[in-house]
């Protein structure tokens, strides 16, 4: 059994229904690159993951536990598993760059001794938890400085930082490089790459097909609110079966 499942999952706003019955899997330790075109529910996936928005049916298994079921959400600790990058950073303005870390970083533990989960702390302060971390992603230097004071890719590093001094066990990434200029991309990604090394599992809602192909060990390609293929990146990016997917990738081939 994978470490997450994801059975036919589906989502509704209204009469409209964004997710009509998604499935993958993951192991821990693997990269999974959730593609397709724009509009069909990828980001909202990662919400729904994230317990930001209310599933309508399916399931969500993480550990062998279901943690959603056919709208029902289970224990409130299972969500603290997993993580969410935001696109947009969704960084606190009036705080430091270390603020930004420490004070989701506290209120979290607050929630996890009301739970019976585990400490994030292991002894320590959440100032210096919230220092190691931004230590982590190279900005040490930085964390005194306002969200204001940094350039596209710092503010996207101190977002990586806050999700994993959070302890995820599945981090999420909704398309962490599309607000940023093509010269921020790149310290963006060794961060996201130097990641792969530990046994967290990560799922990335990413345009990009080239980071895509190197970094993942499965791929879901995602049309018409459905999974239309799913696999390794061999076979999503070798060997496409459907239709669509063959035009999706045909269609960013000619962007590049």
């Amino acid at each position: 059994m994978a470490y997450l499942e994801v059975k036919d999952l589906v989502k509704n706003y209204g009469k409209t229904r964004v997710l009509g019955g998604i499935s993958l899997s993951l192991e821990r330790g693997e990269v999974l690159s959730v593609i397709g075109s724009s509009g069909e529910g990828k980001t909202t996936l990662l919400r729904c993951l994230n317990n930001l928005e209310p599933i309508d049916g399916g399931k969500i298994i993480v550990g062998g536990e279901e943690i959603y079921s056919d709208g029902k959400r289970r224990a409130l600790k299972e969500r603290l598993k997993f993580g969410l990058v935001f696109q947009n950073f969704n960084l606190f303005p009036q705080y430091s760059a270390l603020e930004n870390i420490r004070l989701p970083l506290f209120l979290s533990e607050k929630r996890r001794l009301k739970t019976g989960a585990e400490s994030l702390l292991s002894g320590k302060t959440a100032e210096e938890t919230a220092r190691e971390y931004l230590a982590l992603v190279g900005l040490e230097s930085k964390e005194k400085s306002f969200p204001s004071e940094l350039s596209g890719g710092q503010k996207q590093r101190v977002a990586i930082a806050r999700a994993l001094a959070l302890k995820p066990e599945i981090l999420c990434f909704d398309e962490p490089t599309s607000a940023l200029d093509p010269a921020l991309t790149g310290e963006v990604l060794k961060v996201i790459r130097s990641l792969k090394r530990t046994d967290r599992a990560m799922i990335i809602v990413t345009h990009q097909m080239g980071f895509a192909k190197e970094i993942s060990d499965k791929v879901a390609f995602l049309a018409d609110g459905k999974t239309e293929e799913f696999g390794a990146p061999s076979e999503i990016f070798g060997s496409p079966q459907s239709e669509k997917l063959k035009s999706f990738l045909s269609g960013e081939k000619d962007l590049e």
